[in-house]
């Protein structure tokens, strides 16, 4: 449906501007204008074109004729993520690509609705993003108008708010970030994704993250494994730290996840084994069992990962559901934690 019908003259002009000695010129000028289009991407100050002549105009022969701002945005996000996959494997960033088939699994593994306001602390290329804005996005399509109605809203304005205030991503890596962010206005959605640390709150402009006061109420993640957060300010905020000295990032990031959900959202995320069998990480148990009821773990294949640089690594994904606003209002002022976990009983939560 969208092959080529008209030729296009981007690659006779190009090949006018080398021959004119100005091909440079004209890429810069050219992405300037891009930057312009997607500020919270592109940064014309600090990024550049990191492509030579000869490719660009072998990438523009190829694209010569398609109308691309004519294909569906689903369409170009199915190309741009088949392009992530290949290239992040084995590339150094692999790390930040979590399997499809892994993605698939847990977003279908939580509730996702019209309400659903998604957060994942550790984004990478954008995965959860993107399946979860896709399954928010159609809850949305297959909803009557009667509905938006009676929000005083139309179905286009819901979307634009889905896109807007629902979902929202954080990495570190600048690559990553950048990659998410694209990924993300591939697929038609917003650009909520910035670089920071996941576990801190603020961005890397020292902004607040928006997200602390989004109402998240599903967290979808795939957090850095065995690595120790260095910044003291940083771990500081966390009580994993402050009574147990615990400095591992995949269990700070789920003290961040289970005290950022709101009362009653759900969180899945992968982790690997030893969090919830060691004894040294029985603390971050006991976190959870505080926060959350556990409604399930699934272990991984150990080769689930191999396409990131990791051989065989045992990991789970953990599935739970935050409790509910009345009782952490009951245990506010309780300390001890057999106290807590009555509480739960005379509840009937645990």
């Amino acid at each position: 449906k969208w092959r080529r019908e008209v030729k296009s003259h981007q690659s006779t002009q190009f090949r006018q501007e080398i021959q004119n000695e100005s091909a440079a010129g004209y890429i810069e000028e050219r992405f300037k204008d891009t930057c312009k289009a997607y500020p919270k991407i592109f940064d014309a100050k600090t990024d550049k074109i990191g492509l030579s002549i000869d490719a660009i105009e072998k990438i523009l022969e190829l694209l010569d004729g398609y109308r691309i701002n004519e294909i569906p945005m689903d369409v170009k996000g199915i190309a741009y993520e088949i392009f992530l996959s290949s290239t992040f494997r084995g590339k150094g960033l692999g790390q930040f690509f979590t399997p499809r088939p892994v993605v698939d699994f847990m977003v279908n593994l939580v509730d996702i609705n019209l309400r659903t306001v998604l957060l994942d602390p550790a984004c990478g290329t954008g995965g959860f993003l993107i399946k979860a804005y896709q399954k928010i996005k159609q809850s949305a399509i297959e909803t009557p108008d009667d509905v938006f109605k009676s929000w005083n809203k139309t179905r286009k304005d819901y979307l634009k708010e889905i896109k807007d205030n629902h979902v929202f991503g954080v990495d570190a890596e600048p690559r990553a970030t950048q990659t998410a962010k694209m990924n993300m206005i591939m697929w038609g959605d917003g650009e909520n994704v910035v670089r920071g640390n996941g576990l801190d709150e603020q961005d890397l402009l020292k902004t607040r993250y928006a997200f602390l006061d989004a109402g998240v109420n599903l967290i979808l993640a795939n957090p850095p494994f065995g690595n120790n957060e260095e910044d003291e300010d940083v771990r500081n905020k966390y009580d994993l730290f402050a009574v147990h000295n615990m400095k591992k990032t995949e269990c700070l990031f789920i003290e961040r996840a289970l005290k950022t959900l709101e009362p009653n959202g759900e969180m899945a995320i992968v982790i690997p084994d030893g969090v919830l069998v060691c004894s040294n990480t029985s603390c971050v148990r006991r976190l959870i069992r505080k926060y959350a009821r556990i409604m399930a773990v699934t272990s991984l294949p150990k080769h689930t990962f191999a396409p990131s640089g990791v051989p065989t690594i045992s990991t789970s994904v953990l599935f739970v559901k935050k409790f509910p606003a009345d009782y952490f209002e009951r245990i506010k002022d309780v300390k001890r934690e057999e106290d807590i976990f009555d509480i739960q009983n005379q509840m009937g939560l645990s």
